[in-house]
């Protein structure tokens, strides 16, 4: 659990960098929906997973 959350947090640390770096409007938005969609998901994760057992 805690490995995954890590290793997603890396790979969005690398994805802010590389937008930074060549900072395009088109990647921007890519990175923008990207960052909404992982967001939305990560909630509907942690409130199922909040549901079925206590942290």
């Amino acid at each position: 659990m805690k490995k995954t959350l890590l290793g997603i947090v890396l790979f969005l640390m690398q994805i802010s960098l590389a937008i930074f770096y060549n900072a395009t409007i088109d990647l921007i938005i890519i990175g923008i929906i990207g960052l909404l969609t992982f967001g939305y998901i990560l909630v509907r994760y942690f409130r199922k997973d909040y549901e079925t057992c206590e942290l």
